[in-house]
């Protein structure tokens, strides 16, 4: 049993509170409580959310006294994850991709990603996938960065959703009801996916990076995710926090232009296009099969998890290593020389 006294203020943000008695062998503990979705919660000051029962017991020279039955697990190791989130394809253009892509902050602040995200505000490099047709600059670019990236791709996760809006629209749903879907649910089940699952011991801070749209903004996306996610959290016991999410134009963040090249070279692998259709499909398809000439780069690919939606209304996970031995069987004259 843990007894908490606070003051009188119960509907603030930021309530601070200290326990009487202490907890997991510490004498004391400090909490403080939130809201979060239009409800008070009590977290702990290293953000981890208490799941508890609480009953109020008594009032007292202007302070609430409540007493807890505590079912707190404190976790041994805490990681601070960078996710950056992003889309490809319009409704015309199928398959329409989003992505997801958590990088640990510790890696993502490291003078090798720090360097890259200097060059990219500097304006000395251009990567956005769709307007690549081949300039040696640009390739030598994203070749670069694709090698040191995938060095690290035992430590990375990418997730991807693909859809077929025809077939929402063809459901018979309003489009409120159908944009909902696009520009909310599927964003909020793809970056859960990156964060659930992790063991109890584990406790998870999330830093979400969303590329700046007129959809994103108009829906308040960066907002509403995170109060979501942070109520999926507690509901389904996960050991993850979003700490922050904010929209972030082009040109800002090295981990949201990795993750359009990644869903561009996905898109891309999926399509599987011949080279005669354009200059702009040879030089991707190209540049694709010598980045899967590095072992690690095609380790990495391998590893990306895809998740198509149809109409049994349910995410459907598929193999993405199959797309891409179709991709390579198409193009294994490249492939080998």
């Amino acid at each position: 049993m843990l007894i908490l006294s606070i003051n009188d203020n119960l509907c603030c943000k930021q309530t601070k509170c200290h326990a009487s008695r202490g907890m997991s062998g510490s004498p004391h503990r400090d909490f403080r409580l939130r809201k979060e979705g239009g409800k008070c919660l009590w977290e702990d000051y290293t953000g981890r959310f208490l799941n508890c029962q609480e009953r109020f017991l008594e009032t007292e020279n202007s302070e609430h006294l409540y007493q807890f039955d505590l079912k707190v697990t404190i976790p041994m190791s805490n990681i601070n994850l960078r996710i950056f989130f992003d889309e490809s394809g319009k409704r015309r253009d199928k398959p329409t991709l989003m992505g997801g892509l958590s990088i640990p902050e510790s890696l993502y602040t490291s003078d090798k990603f720090s360097a890259w995200n200097q060059k990219l505000r500097d304006r000395e490099i251009r990567l956005h996938w769709v307007g690549y047709t081949g300039d040696s600059k640009v390739k030598n670019s994203i070749i670069q960065l694709m090698g040191m990236v995938s060095k690290h791709h035992r430590l990375l996760k990418f997730n991807i959703i693909s859809h077929d809006y025809y077939m929402l629209a063809g459901s018979g749903r309003p489009e409120s009801v159908i944009s909902q879907i696009i520009y909310s649910k599927f964003p909020e089940r793809l970056i859960y996916g990156l964060l659930r699952g992790y063991g109890r011991d584990i406790h998870i801070d999330a830093h979400i990076f969303i590329e700046h749209s007129t959809e994103y903004k108009d829906i308040r996306l960066n907002e509403t995710i995170k109060e979501q996610l942070n109520v999926q959290s507690i509901y389904r016991g996960e050991q993850f926090h979003v700490c922050s999410s904010r929209l972030v134009p082009k040109g800002e963040e090295i981990g949201i232009e990795l993750t359009d090249l990644l869903l561009g070279i996905v898109r891309t692998i999926i399509r599987n296009e011949s080279d005669s259709h354009s200059k702009s499909i040879t030089a991707k398809n190209l540049l694709i099969v010598e980045l899967l000439k590095n072992q690690d780069f095609y380790s990495f690919l391998t590893s990306f998890r895809l998740f198509e939606w149809s109409r049994t209304r349910e995410l459907q996970e598929a193999s993405f290593g199959d797309y891409i031995q179709v991709f390579l069987s198409n193009h294994h004259d490249k492939f080998v020389s």
